[in-house]
């Protein structure tokens, strides 16, 4: 999908009244950050109404990445995990 196309997405949920929506993972990529971004500035005029949370890591580098994504957001809400991952 294309960021207009998860943009989109996002539009129709707030619609819907969804109350939060988690944008994605921000520290993933270059693009994966710009669309948290964005999707943060999309919803920012709406007091809070979706919250905008994105996924991190509980490191000093991710999570000041991830809030950097969500700074244009009135309400913030960063979710984090531990930095290792475990097999499945």
């Amino acid at each position: 999908m294309t960021s207009k196309e998860k943009l989109d997405i996002v539009r129709q949920l707030a619609k819907l009244g969804v109350d939060v929506i988690e944008a994605g993972f921000p520290t993933a990529s270059d693009a994966a950050f710009e669309l948290v971004k964005l999707v943060a500035q999309e919803m920012k005029r709406d007091m809070c109404r979706p919250v905008i949370c994105a996924f991190t890591r509980s490191t000093k580098k991710d999570i000041d990445r991830t809030w950097e994504a969500l700074l244009a957001q009135i309400c913030l809400r960063p979710k984090m995990t531990k930095g290792k991952q475990h097999a499945h």
